[in-house]
């Protein structure tokens, strides 16, 4: 449960779990809307944010084993990627352009 600000959002997806967002403003709401197009959580405004709501959404996102296998889908998509290498190699393939 989070407030669907990318970092966070990453994070859970890396971690493979499923997510119920609460989105409050800038890209929360299109972060959040994503994560539900992509089958690995929900989200709720804060109107309807109550605890009652909250339990039950997560009730179903928890018991979904559609969800559990997309979650786990998207983070061995995840895990196959090394960020680390691939910005450095993009910054390198920038640097030489500029060069050039």
């Amino acid at each position: 449960v989070h407030h669907g600000g990318i970092g966070t959002s990453a994070q859970a997806m890396a971690a493979g779990v499923p997510q119920l967002i609460m989105a409050l403003a800038h890209d929360q709401y299109d972060n959040a809307d994503r994560i539900q197009r992509l089958g690995i959580g929900n989200w709720l405004t804060p109107r309807w944010f109550s605890g009652p709501r909250v339990a039950r959404v997560l009730g179903t996102l928890l018991a979904s084993d559609s969800i559990r296998s997309a979650c786990g889908q998207v983070a061995q998509r995840l895990a196959r990627r090394d960020g680390l290498a691939q910005t450095a190699a993009a910054l390198e393939a920038w640097s030489l352009q500029r060069l050039l």
